[in-house]
C-alpha cells in the first residue's frame, strides 16, 4: 500500500508527528509534500516536527497528541 494513494481522501482533522532528522522519510522529500497533500483545510491539519529522527521519544509525541486533542474536545476534567 502507498500512502500517496489515499492520504488526498482524508478529510477527519489531523495531526502528523515526524522527526526532523529521519532517515526513512526525509524531510522535504517526503514528509512535507505527504502533509500537503492532506484533503484537510490548514485550520484542522497540524505539522509538528521534532528534532529527532525517525522515532520521537513518546513523552513528546504523547504531550503534543494531549494539547492537540483538548484543543478541540476540551480538556479532561482531572478527579481529585
Amino acid at each position: 500500500m502507498a500512502p500517496w494513494n489515499y492520504i488526498t481522501r482524508v478529510t477527519t482533522p489531523t495531526m502528523v508527528i515526524n522527526g526532523e532528522f529521519d532517515f526513512m522519510h526525509p524531510f522535504e522529500e517526503s514528509q512535507v509534500p505527504f502533509f500537503e497533500l492532506i484533503a484537510v483545510p490548514g485550520d484542522q491539519k497540524e505539522f509538528v516536527v521534532l528534532p529527532t529522527g525517525h522515532l520521537p521519544a513518546n513523552n513528546d509525541v504523547i504531550a503534543h497528541t494531549l494539547r492537540w486533542l483538548d484543543e478541540r474536545f476540551g480538556p479532561v476534567p482531572r478527579r481529585r
